[in-house]
């Protein structure tokens, strides 16, 4: 399948290439000239790319009908770190690229547009989170989510184009950007430096990378897969347990210091996906075991150069 794919460099984009082309479909990227793209660096020789800002589609508009995607996998975003989230840029540089890349793939004859949102489209709900609750996003970045959300399943349902929007919920694994809540805990137990820490009782879903990669390939060879799926585990752990997982596979001697600081007064103290809509439309369900995922994610980081990268 000629799959034209956005975030192609970033985490999931990443994973998402490698089973992309280990099924054999045919990629391609769209891609800024000055991205590092240290994730796909041994696959990049291979890939057809298209140079461009996301911001500047119109130029490339020929090359994409030239291509003629059956399906498009738009992963991309701009303003995900945590200091970006409530900028009031994130609709200004999310919004209107959103919409020229569901008309130029409308143009081109595309059937199917697959679109990874986020929880945080839902808001702070601390309980499990079906597809059907009320969605009250409490960020700019949820509230942009949720925007593009509404309209492309509108564009799509109109244009008679197949419909797939995935709330990803915490995601961990090889290749995360050194910042996050599990690389952080890694980098850190690695040096013998202590992390800082809350007391850790919040429950959370961990979903390791390769298995949600595989769900989005799954959305797209499974021609049932139509509207809005959780992506997570379906499990929740408390964030005190995983941390004393890491602490004692990297570095049990060192003191762990649970406590250090509170919480923050906007804390989710529960985040979990319920999976059941996904699994039974497109039979996929995680296969990786939090104790081997976060394994596989320590020898990673043990084996790159830590923090020289970023999302």
């Amino acid at each position: 399948m000629r799959v034209l794919l956005t975030g192609g460099a970033g985490f999931l984009g990443s994973h998402f290439l490698d089973q992309l082309i280990a099924r054999n479909h045919e990629p391609v990227l769209i891609l800024r000239k000055e991205t590092d793209p240290w994730r796909i660096a041994e696959k990049i020789k291979g890939i057809k790319i298209i140079y461009s800002d996301l911001r500047n589609l119109k130029e490339i508009e020929e090359l994409i009908l030239e291509f003629a995607p059956e399906a498009v996998v738009n992963i991309a975003w701009q303003g995900v770190s945590g200091n970006e989230r409530n900028r009031p840029e994130q609709i200004q540089l999310n919004w209107e690229w959103n919409q020229v890349l569901l008309e130029t793939a409308q143009q081109s004859g595309c059937r199917t547009w697959i679109g990874i949102g986020s929880q945080a489209e839902y808001g702070p709900l601390n309980r499990a989170i079906t597809e059907e609750a009320v969605t009250e996003p409490s960020t700019l970045y949820g509230i942009t989510k949720l925007m593009v959300c509404h309209f492309s399943r509108f564009f799509c349902r109109t244009n008679g184009m197949r419909w797939v929007w995935l709330r990803l919920f915490s995601s961990y694994g090889p290749r995360d950007s050194p910042d996050w809540l599990i690389p952080y805990l890694i980098r850190n137990l690695l040096k013998s430096t202590h992390p800082t820490l809350t007391k850790g009782e919040q429950l959370w879903d961990f979903l390791y990378i390769r298995d949600a990669a595989a769900a989005v390939i799954q959305c797209l060879e499974c021609e049932k897969a139509n509207g809005i799926y959780n992506l997570g585990s379906g499990k929740t752990l408390p964030l005190r347990s995983m941390v004393e997982m890491l602490h004692k596979m990297i570095n049990p001697k060192l003191e762990l210091r649970f406590g250090e600081i509170p919480y923050r007064p906007d804390q989710v103290m529960h985040l979990e996906a319920d999976i059941t809509r996904l699994k039974r439309d497109t039979q996929w369900k995680p296969e990786t075991a939090l104790e081997q995922g976060l394994r596989e994610t320590i020898e990673w980081f043990r084996s790159h150069d830590e923090g020289s990268h970023d999302r």
